[in-house]
């Protein structure tokens, strides 16, 4: 927290003040910023007995910062944005780039589960029966958080449960879910796999429509399989 809260105080200042430093524009964009040349080698100086170079280039400070802002703020959004392509050849992509930096970055975890999150959020809350290619990247975010769940370590932590019953359970009532069910399936075989209890959350929303219940059966009914599945 204390990170973020100095770098948000950082960019303000970058923000504030538009100047040149060590040739690079403050006022440019971050993705303008290291839309850049790479250092010329007549500019590295290296010794025959040394085998690391000893260039520093002047304005890494700045650099720093950019990079710094674009790994923690630019890139999640605009990445998990992309599952959003009408081609499906891209989302498989995003979504092969979004879980090598889950896997390889540990503090950007929470982060990354957290637009996943949001973007499942949109698709369950504001999607309608006629926007047919609403639930687009839905399978490969899906198949993300399956990798996530199949990786935890027992007990499971509160973070995950919030992620199962806000994005997993409500997905169970949605109204494409033949275009992902098989992913779903597999998120709540993990889950439960590593925390048998907590199949009831699951279940209980699930198999209380194979109990007649009107609102879900106006809904697009229960999911047998889930149940059947768990079971």
């Amino acid at each position: 927290m204390n990170n973020e809260r100095k770098l948000s105080q950082t960019y303000a200042k970058y923000q504030a003040h538009p100047i040149k430093h060590n040739g690079y524009d403050k006022s440019q964009s971050p993705s303008q910023t290291l839309d850049k040349s790479v250092p010329s080698p007549d500019m590295i100086k290296t010794d025959a007995d040394d085998d690391e170079m000893d260039f520093r280039d002047p304005s890494w400070d700045h650099l720093q910062l950019i990079y710094e802002l674009t790994f923690r703020r630019d890139q999640h959004a605009h990445l998990i944005h992309l599952f959003s392509s009408a081609d499906d050849r891209e989302p498989q992509y995003v979504k092969i780039i979004v879980h090598a930096i889950y896997g390889r970055f540990m503090a950007l975890r929470k982060s990354i589960r957290k637009h996943l999150s949001d973007y499942c959020y949109k698709y369950v809350y504001e999607s309608k029966l006629r926007d047919s290619t609403s639930w687009q990247g839905l399978p490969e975010i899906l198949e993300i958080f399956c990798s996530i769940f199949q990786g935890l370590n027992v007990s499971v932590k509160p973070d995950y449960h919030i992620v199962l019953r806000n994005v997993i359970v409500p997905l169970h009532k949605s109204f494409h879910l033949d275009e992902f069910h098989e992913q779903l399936l597999q998120c709540c075989t993990q889950f439960v796999t590593k925390d048998p209890y907590s199949a009831p959350v699951i279940l209980g929303d699930n198999c209380a429509c194979l109990r007649g219940s009107e609102r879900c059966q106006s809904h697009s009914g229960p999911n047998p399989r889930i149940c059947d599945r768990c079971v």
